[in-house]
């Protein structure tokens, strides 16, 4: 089990509409990654409204702009 409350930095794979983010850290640095822009502008949008910051990425999580090894935590829900 991972702590992903004290995690530094976050991949969340298949962000969707970003129902997962209110429960990681405001102060991580968190990744939203999904294949459907308009999911992406969904997580966007609630990341605003709960005053999170995040990095919205559209890819495919089968190929990952990210290099091994680049986030302390992966959600895949």
């Amino acid at each position: 089990m991972v702590n992903i409350r004290q995690a530094g930095s976050i991949l969340l794979v298949g962000s969707g509409t970003g129902v997962d983010l209110p429960f990681l850290n405001p102060s991580s640095l968190i990744v939203a990654a999904d294949i459907s822009p308009p999911m992406l502008r969904r997580s966007r949008d609630r990341a605003q409204q709960l005053q999170l910051p995040i990095v919205a990425v559209c890819c495919d999580a089968a190929n990952l702009p990210c290099a091994p090894n680049s986030f302390d935590a992966v959600v895949l829900t």
